[in-house]
């Protein structure tokens, strides 16, 4: 099932993007978010998100003593693509966390809203503590902050929502969603049992399969510049200082990601960087990115244009003409060669994906089987280096593929990876 999360942000451009590459790699497809009259970064990041087809932005400010975050969710819920099914309500200090070997949140929400009755899942909170940390420091938040509270600590029963897009009405409060019918569910699969005076609250706290790992105050640093500074977008009135820094720095359990998941973030959080802020001037890397607009297309994929190029022959590997794919932690896996008619042509192999942005991606791998079947005399010993793989994330699954040479291109294919 198609997943999206919808939030509203104030001021998280330092945390963001590392938010996003943690769902992402969990299996989140897309994000609606709403700003709220941030004075950072965060506006500009979520437009240049919003331009390679991972965000959908709105803006949201304050007016007056109105909060704005219950009617950002109902914007957003009518903003949000007809292909997600499920949408996931919480904010850009809470990670929803599988608790179980799976990476992915994939296989408990499609066994979960297997019944058509279910329309709304429950996730309790896991409130994380500072860890001791006065100062922010270098690393992610799910690296740095690895103490949390017991399970006794009553804040943990509250709860935040995943609901089916359709069945949404409104919201109670950010915690609990109006539905049209159908079941409200705890992780379990168990009817939920809140507090009847306390929408949000449970009765019990539930962990099995799926929780909300919520970094409640990080760094006091983080904590003073941060959550203190901006308020509450739900609640009027509501301060967040002293009080609330000193009931919810709870540091009772140790508490890690594995180190396979760390690794896919990390990796994903690096490709976004590179994606929305690429560096002109690192002629080490092994990947060049532009944007759309400097782009000079080739209207037509007629095969004399490949030819007149200079392209002797070419393929694809992954995916194959079967429909075989690789698939990877991060999404799937493009492979295949290239032959120039002269060898002397330095050629690349163009990688353009939604909203016009793309990788330039040398030839830099040996195929001596694809020597062996393609090239004859001394053809073969001039083109040692004829082979390429790259990583699509896999928030993408349309990609065109073009030859360069000399500053000229032709378009190879379009390919469609529906399920990738």
């Amino acid at each position: 099932m198609e997943i999206a999360i919808a939030a509203i942000v104030k001021n998280e451009a330092d945390c963001l993007l590392e938010w996003i590459a943690y769902h992402r790699v969990i299996g989140v497809s897309h994000f609606l978010i709403a700003n709220n009259d941030s004075t950072d970064e965060t506006r500009d990041l979520l437009r240049k998100l919003a331009d390679i087809g991972l965000v959908t932005t709105i803006d949201v400010p304050t007016k007056g003593d109105a909060k704005p975050q219950l009617p950002a969710y109902q914007k957003l819920v009518n903003r949000c693509p007809e292909s997600i099914e499920l949408i996931a309500f919480i904010d850009a200090d809470e990670y929803i966390t599988v608790t179980d070997d799976a990476v992915t949140i994939n296989p408990v929400l499609d066994r979960l809203f297997a019944d058509p009755e279910v329309s709304a899942l429950a996730m309790n909170w896991a409130c994380f503590g500072s860890a001791g940390q006065l100062f922010r420091e270098d690393g992610m938040v799910i690296e740095r902050f690895t103490q949390q509270s017991s399970p006794k600590f009553t804040a943990n029963r509250n709860y935040k929502s995943i609901a089916r897009r359709q069945s949404i009405v409104n919201f109670m409060n950010p915690h609990h969603i109006n539905l049209y019918g159908g079941r409200y569910i705890n992780t379990l699969g168990e009817s939920l049992d809140i507090i009847e005076s306390k929408p949000g609250v449970t009765q019990r706290l539930v962990w099995d399969h799926l929780r909300v790992n919520h970094y409640v105050t990080k760094s006091l640093e983080e904590f003073v510049l941060g959550k203190s500074r901006n308020g509450s977008a739900a609640t009027k009135g509501r301060k967040k200082h002293k009080q609330y820094f000193e009931s919810h720095d709870r540091n009772e359990v140790s508490w890690h990601y594995s180190e396979k998941l760390l690794k896919a973030v990390n990796e994903f959080h690096g490709i976004l960087k590179s994606l929305l802020c690429p560096d002109p001037l690192d002629s080490s890397a092994s990947s060049y990115l532009s944007m759309a607009g400097e782009l000079r297309l080739v209207a037509s994929t007629k095969s004399r244009q490949v030819k007149g190029l200079g392209v002797y022959k070419w393929h694809i590997d992954s995916p194959s003409h079967e429909g075989v794919i690789e698939n990877t932690q991060l999404g799937w896996k493009l492979t295949g060669w290239l032959l120039t008619e002269n060898a002397e042509d330095t050629a690349y192999i163009i990688i353009q994906v939604e909203k016009g942005c793309e990788w330039r991606v040398p030839l830099t791998i040996k195929r001596p089987d694809v020597l062996r079947e393609m090239c004859e005399g001394s053809m073969s010993n001039r083109h040692d280096l004829c082979g390429f793989t790259f990583e699509i994330p896999g928030c993408f699954k349309t990609v065109k593929l073009y030859a360069e040479i000399a500053d000229s291109r032709a378009l190879l294919t379009k390919l469609v990876i529906p399920n990738a």
